[in-house]
């Protein structure tokens, strides 16, 4: 357990000196944390239905979910110098233990996008009348989502996630689904017919922390676009409390 220590502190070393933050140490220009402002835009507005947990726990998912990001970001940037190169090992794979970890990590963070993503969708939809029910998927929140609030703020979160986060998910979908990550690489690099496929299979490895570094910031941004959505609409109306003279 005590090196199990360690090596958390070297994580959260390297998080602090690397610059990854969670949701709610991110800041816009102008210093305002979007995360701090979850609840205050919540509940101003009316949800069309009922929370399945508490609004601030909601808010507090978003933020986990960010912190599991950073730290398998961080987990791969300290195993990248010693995963396989295959373009080094002509059509041999014998892994090394960095890189059994870094493709685990990989799957996990795929996966960690999709989870941010769905709640995404979640909180859209507990507030605009998409006519969906039972499960929500966020393509299908923006195909439903209501003309009338089809503002610039829409139209920006729709075309961020058409262009950067959906082909980042649906290659998750192929590695969960299809074929996982290890195998991939380990029989992608077995049966390679070339150094130029052996290269483009290792550029395709090294650049996951990069993919997901970029989505740690489309975090920020989707979340920033979804709260702002939910902004346009019109307050709540408080009606007075009526009282009767005994």
């Amino acid at each position: 357990m005590e090196a199990l220590k360690q090596w958390y502190d070297q994580i959260l070393i390297h998080i602090e000196k690397s610059g990854l933050k969670n949701l709610s140490e991110y800041k816009l220009e102008d210093g305002e944390c979007p995360f701090n402002k979850f609840t205050d835009i919540t509940r101003s507005k009316d949800s069309l239905k009922p929370y399945s947990h508490s609004d601030f726990k909601h808010g507090d998912e978003f933020n986990f979910i960010s912190m599991d990001f950073i730290y398998i970001i961080a987990f791969m940037e300290l195993l990248l110098p010693n995963i396989n190169d295959s373009a080094k090992e002509n059509g041999r794979y014998h892994q090394t233990i960095e890189d059994h970890l870094y493709l685990r990590y990989s799957g996990f963070g795929f996966q960690t996008i999709y989870n941010y993503w769905d709640r995404i969708g979640d909180i859209l939809a507990l507030f605009f009348n998409t006519g969906l029910t039972g499960d929500v998927y966020l393509g299908r929140v923006f195909h439903n989502f209501p003309i009338n609030f089809r503002s610039d703020t829409y139209v920006e979160l729709l075309i961020m996630y058409k262009s950067e986060v959906e082909p980042v998910l649906t290659d998750r979908h192929g590695v969960v689904h299809s074929f996982g990550l290890k195998a991939r690489h380990f029989w992608g690099s077995l049966m390679s017919e070339s150094e130029f496929e052996r290269e483009e299979l290792q550029f395709e490895k090294d650049n996951y922390v990069k993919v997901f570094r970029r989505q740690l910031d489309l975090f920020f941004q989707g979340f920033t676009l979804a709260m702002q959505l939910v902004s346009e609409l019109p307050n709540r109306v408080i009606e007075p409390s009526s009282k009767t003279n005994g």
